[in-house]
């Protein structure tokens, strides 16, 4: 690249080399009347929302892409098992689910959705859809009761966490990776609960359910560092010392992990068929 920044900064012109290509460059400084803003989706009002339009189908075989994702106005649950969904719906473990045919843990099924409301659905607002969604489609009926589990409760160790409270005009959960000094990756948590830090953590501390017992109401922003090589072990002791690293990350936080039990939900499945058709 081959460019030029005029006199009074606000134009930078050149040349752009891509291979054998060479294409003009030219990048002027934006005003307050051509500067683009971004207008995100606005929250969904509806207190009770359901899907409008549904489709629910087998997976391919060795089918890419596996996740939740909400685009526009599109619901997508891709390659996921009956209890996966439940999961996801009543936003417990697979440890919280009992009973069910073989078939709940076997069977992956692609789902999508269109909302009967506008605008863009909260977590809880996508977990109750998918709720009403499992009851209509697969004919799902559950009972809650509650057991013990051992668990690690998440609480304050030091004085002041090191977190940052996350600017209230913001509307998702983000956590991006990037590198650190030496031999560390830095995980950024922007705009999360406390309950949805424990969820991101028993992905990698899986053999405890971690409960929030923080006392900390809202939404923050903060970083925690592990060790890189710690992330790419598996089986074993790498799961082991993956735990380790977090348990680590947590405390520097100013966080600890305590272990006890306590009583939790469990979705006790009383009756579950097959989808019914599109």
């Amino acid at each position: 690249m081959n460019v030029n920044l005029s006199a009074d900064g606000k134009l930078i012109a050149g040349t752009w080399t891509q291979g054998d290509q060479s294409y003009p460059l030219h990048l002027t400084l934006a005003t307050p009347d051509t500067l683009w803003s971004y207008s995100s989706p606005s929250a969904m009002s509806a207190p009770d929302p359901s899907f409008e339009v549904a489709t629910i189908k087998p997976s391919r075989a060795n089918a890419k892409n596996r996740g939740y994702s909400w685009r526009t106005r599109l619901f997508q649950a891709r390659d996921h098992t009956i209890a996966e969904l439940i999961q996801f719906a009543y936003q417990v473990r697979k440890r919280q689910i009992d009973g069910g045919p073989a078939w709940i843990n076997e069977l992956r099924f692609d789902v999508a959705g269109e909302p009967n409301a506008p605008g863009l659905p909260s977590l809880d607002q996508q977990r109750l859809m998918l709720r009403k969604l499992l009851a209509e489609r697969f004919n799902l009926k559950v009972h809650i009761v509650h057991r013990d589990f051992p668990v690690y409760a998440l609480i304050i160790h030091k004085k002041s966490p090191h977190l940052v409270a996350a600017d209230p005009s913001g509307n998702h959960l983000l956590m991006s990776v990037r590198e650190g000094k030496g031999d560390t990756t830095a995980l950024q948590f922007s705009f999360t609960t406390m309950p949805e830090f424990t969820n991101v953590l028993m992905n990698f501390i899986p053999d405890r359910q971690i409960v929030d017992e923080t006392g900390l109401a809202g939404r923050f922003n903060f970083t925690m560092t592990i060790p890189t090589s710690t992330l790419h072990k598996v089986g074993g002791s790498g799961n082991a010392d993956k735990a380790a690293a977090f348990l680590f990350g947590v405390q520097q936080l100013g966080f600890k992990l305590v272990p006890k039990k306590v009583p939790l939900e469990v979705i006790v499945i009383d009756h579950l068929n097959k989808p019914t058709a599109n």
